[in-house]
């Protein structure tokens, strides 16, 4: 567990940030610029830890980066019945958040980062919301974390890298999609071998999820919704027919991984979340998802 402290100690100081100090900072640059500067941060906020994780625990980078080309009759298929669980996903997200707020009085709430006008802005926002983390986060939950956790079971290796990738974003908003994407992209990722299959999903959710954004500033109210309303359809509908498509066409797809790991799947999550470095950071993530409640 010790060598993923440089990342997630990174990634929670980055959340942390951008919950306390979200607009006011960026506001009085000037969007280029503003945009290149989220660039080089997130980079450096994931890049780096992730090339001395590798380094520090000495795996072979063919290994943590499994970069062979997938079957598209697996990977194609698995973009859309990913795309319809994350439509599950924000149902379940928008239902706990009424929860919340019917019980406790509070709303939760994710950072919101608006496109920039201007075509260079745009672009370097689209590089850094849907390209960078379709590569980058890829790398590091699937890559490193989630490789090197297999010697313990696939279906660990699973579950921890997809509890870590949803913690990383900071914010209950996207706590349930994310981690229910999360794990689809990690079972995906193993089933097909290939860190490809997973940079592609998470390109795809990511890009579309800039595409509803854009729809809202280009259309009228009710045409954005007509939109919005089209695309979720086409989620639902995708991820049924991706379903039952994977279901046939590859009989036993979703039968569970077994494990020759000695240690029960219970003594493996007890011991990984109550380490030292995963209790830290609990803590802040905790800090980061108070501060996101209004």
């Amino acid at each position: 567990m010790v060598y993923i402290v440089s990342f997630f100690t990174m990634g929670t100081l980055d959340q942390l940030l951008n919950v306390m100090f979200s607009q006011q900072v960026r506001v009085e640059l000037h969007p280029i610029f503003s945009q290149l500067t989220e660039l080089v941060t997130y980079i450096v906020t994931f890049f780096v830890p992730c090339i001395l994780m590798v380094a520090w625990i000495d795996i072979p980078f063919e290994v943590a980066f499994p970069l062979k080309r997938p079957r598209a009759s697996l990977a194609v298929p698995a973009v859309f019945f990913c795309l319809g669980l994350m439509l599950v996903g924000s149902y379940l997200s928008g239902m706990l958040a009424i929860l919340l707020e019917d019980l406790l009085g509070v709303t939760p709430s994710s950072p919101e980062f608006p496109i920039p006008r201007g075509v260079p802005a745009g672009l370097i926002y689209f590089i850094s919301v849907a390209i960078a983390p379709a590569i980058l986060e890829e790398l590091t939950f699937r890559g490193v974390i989630m490789q090197s956790l297999r010697r313990f079971g696939d279906g660990f290796a699973i579950i921890a890298s997809g509890v870590l990738f949803s913690l990383c974003h900071g914010n209950l908003v996207q706590g349930i999609p994310t981690l229910l994407l999360g794990f689809a992209i990690g079972y995906f990722v193993i089933r097909t071998g290939s860190l490809l299959t997973g940079m592609l999903i998470h390109f795809v959710n990511n890009g579309m999820a800039v595409l509803m954004e854009l729809s809202g500033q280009l259309l009228s109210g009710e045409m954005a919704d007509a939109f919005l309303l089209g695309v979720f359809f086409v989620y639902f509908i995708g991820g049924i027919i991706a379903l039952i498509f994977l279901l046939l066409r590859h009989p036993g797809i979703f039968r569970t991984i077994p494990s020759r790991y000695p240690l029960p799947e219970s003594g493996k999550h007890a011991a990984f979340y109550t380490s030292p470095v995963m209790i830290l950071y609990l803590a802040l993530t905790g800090v980061v998802l108070w501060l996101s409640l209004g």
